[in-house]
Parts: C-alpha cells; sequence; structure tokens
C-alpha cells in the first residue's frame, strides 16, 4: 500500500496541494496519534440529540517543498484551519 498517495489524496482534498509529487518529497513520519472528533446529530423527528463520537488514527508526514511555487495554488480548508502567514 502507498501510504504517500493516500496522504496526498488527502492533503489535496483538504487544502488543493497537487497530488502529481513534483517538488514534494516525504522526509519521515511523525508518531500516530488518535484524533477525536464529537457531532452533535439531531433529527426532525427526535426531540433528543445524537451525540457521536468518531475517533480516527493519524499518521502525519514531514514534506519538503522544493517548488515553492506550490504554496500559490493552495486554498483554506472548509473550516479555516489553513492558514499562510
Amino acid at each position: 500500500m502507498d501510504w504517500n498517495f493516500w496522504k496526498l489524496r488527502e492533503a489535496n482534498e483538504e487544502v488543493g496541494l497537487p497530488q502529481d509529487r513534483t517538488g514534494l518529497h516525504f522526509l519521515c513520519y511523525l508518531r500516530t496519534f488518535v484524533s477525536v472528533s464529537v457531532f452533535i446529530v439531531s433529527c426532525v423527528t427526535d426531540t433528543e440529540p445524537d451525540l457521536q463520537v468518531h475517533k480516527i488514527l493519524v499518521t502525519p508526514a514531514v514534506v519538503l517543498l522544493t517548488d515553492l511555487s506550490l504554496l500559490e495554488q493552495l486554498k483554506p480548508s472548509a473550516d479555516g484551519e489553513f492558514q499562510l502567514d
């Protein structure tokens, strides 16, 4: 399994990082951790909202960008977590 493919796919979805790997060099992976997301789901027919907890394993990657023009192609993620300053 090519983990770099999946990491690039996720980065492409989140901030628009190109998946072609030109100018991107994987250096290492960081320690895997559990990310916890909590969602409140309410349906029209239910009177009480449902609390859902999702846990996913995340393994961050450290990547060297040798083509700095890639920075101009990045877009903010939908939740506003990415900032280029």
